[in-house]
């Protein structure tokens, strides 16, 4: 199934042949969204699963996006996982921001050599309420400003800059990137890690808490890539965020 309007009849039935392709070659229901992670998204994604008579036990959602509302990554994780058993993302081009905290949400991850994932960076509605803005980036700048502030070295500009910042918009972007890491860390030792039974190295069973550390470090880790919101193919992405335990195998490079 594909959300979104064909453009023409001819377009769509490509599209339905390759998605049954996609079906039998994953033994899973397919589902396509391309666009911004929304308001509303979340509905259109529920929508068209429960328009489904018949479910397979597995769903494949084919994910291209520049990112969004970490809030509707919730919604949408929760609508799939209450219909499914085990969700695969497959990224063939890019999925940032929200669109990299969804794909952590699945059991597998699918990529090749051109498929890209960002840093978990939520992302919030800028000044002029049209365009989106890393949230990260704010609070950063905001940080950067007050410390210049506080040590004497802010020039006038750099002062009237901080004056403009909002301290509640602040404060709803601080909640974004929560929201973000505790998605990851839930995400991650829920189901990426669900396979991981024993250490690679010496052989140790692994515990849930041992699961949630691994999900915390990987968190910070992805917080820390702060300096350019550009994304991370599935070298220097997954493969260090899977590194160390039994699961690598679940993820395509």
């Amino acid at each position: 199934m594909a959300l979104g309007r064909g453009p023409t009849a001819i377009v769509e039935q490509q599209l339905a042949v390759h998605l049954g392709e996609l079906e039998n070659g994953f033994g899973a229901d397919v589902l396509t969204y391309v666009g911004p992670i929304l308001h509303t998204v979340d509905d259109r994604i529920k929508d068209a699963v429960e328009e489904l008579r018949r479910r397979r036990p597995k769903l494949l959602v084919v994910l291209e996006t520049n990112g969004g509302y970490a809030e509707v990554t919730r919604r949408i994780s929760d609508a799939l996982r209450h219909h499914y058993k085990a969700v695969d993302y497959l990224i063939p081009s890019h999925a940032m921001s929200a669109g990299t905290i969804l794909a952590m949400s699945g059991d597998s991850i699918w990529m090749n050599y051109y498929s890209v994932l960002g840093p978990i960076d939520p992302q919030v509605p800028g000044p002029d309420g049209r365009r989106l803005i890393p949230a990260l980036g704010a609070l950063i700048r905001y940080q950067e400003l007050l410390d210049k502030a506080n040590t004497g070295t802010a020039g006038a500009g750099d002062l009237e800059i901080l004056l403009s910042f909002n301290q509640a918009e602040l404060y709803s972007f601080d909640q974004a990137r929560a929201l973000s890491i505790s998605l990851l860390e839930e995400w991650l030792a829920k189901y990426k890690f669900k396979n991981w039974k024993k250490t690679e190295r010496r052989g140790v069973k692994v515990t849930t808490a041992m699961k949630k550390q691994r999900a915390r470090e990987i968190a910070s880790t992805r917080r820390r890539r702060r300096l350019s919101h550009l994304g991370y193919d599935s070298r220097t992405f997954v493969a260090p965020v899977l590194a160390g335990c039994a699961c690598c195998d679940s993820t395509s490079g």
